[in-house]
């Protein structure tokens, strides 16, 4: 947790959610503090009794959309609270109430961005597909690099366009034929299971063959045998 959320992060704030403002809740993942009155939260929602006698998922977990867009959901909730000073929250890596820009929070959202999404962000404007994406698996380590041509596994270092993150959301991505027809089995499954590092564009999915010669993941990169899954 230390790599995306910082000691003094962890200390300050009850619940840390990786969307900035106005957004209040992420389904995909958040941090609580692991005490009883931050994990049972979601019991002071008007809407509590519903969503668990509903047999349909509410979108209770998220906010701003769903059938609890405009409902008593759990962001509405985390909210409430942090106005009322009950609970220390924070949002992208800034601490909720703080509104004004500067150098200080641009450095904190920025060091707070530890989600990426598949979508395209404008003021203004649907959220859309993000056909430029470019995202790497290596060795243990996740990296996004919007935009940037080639392999990001092999080049991130010396390009610089990168940046490591805990988790990729791939919230439209997953709905393309490219994924969603996606099927993994035999060889392919195998051969994925042993890959060290593994790229993903809108197209599929990219990795190395295992070299006998290749004592790391970009020496193997550097060999010509890949596997293209899509």
């Amino acid at each position: 947790g230390g790599r995306f959320a910082s000691p003094g992060a962890l200390a300050a704030a009850d619940v840390l959610s990786p969307f900035g403002a106005p957004h209040n809740a992420s389904g995909v993942l958040m941090l609580y503090r692991n005490e009883h009155r931050l994990t049972t939260l979601w019991r002071q929602s008007a809407a509590a009794r519903r969503v668990l006698e509903s047999p349909s998922y509410l979108v209770f977990d998220e906010s701003g959309w769903g059938a609890l867009a405009h409902g008593d959901n759990l962001g509405a909730v985390l909210g409430r609270e942090a106005v009322a000073g009950r609970l220390r929250f924070m949002r992208g890596g800034v601490p909720f109430g703080v509104t004004h820009t500067g150098r200080e929070v641009s450095r904190l959202a920025a060091a707070g961005r530890w989600m990426a999404s598949d979508r395209r962000h404008a003021r203004g404007v649907a959220p859309r597909l993000n056909d430029a994406l470019v995202a790497c698996w290596s060795e243990g380590a996740l990296y996004v690099s919007a935009g940037a041509e080639g392999d990001p596994c092999s080049g991130y270092t010396r390009r610089g366009a990168g940046r490591q993150v805990a988790l990729l959301h791939l919230s439209s991505l997953k709905r393309q034929p490219a994924f969603s027809q996606l099927r993994i089995e035999g060889e392919a499954a195998a051969s994925l299971a042993a890959a060290r590092q593994i790229t993903l564009t809108e197209h599929g999915l990219w990795w190395p063959l295992p070299s006998p010669n290749a004592s790391s993941a970009s020496e193997a990169a550097q060999h010509h045998q890949h596997a293209w899954l899509s």
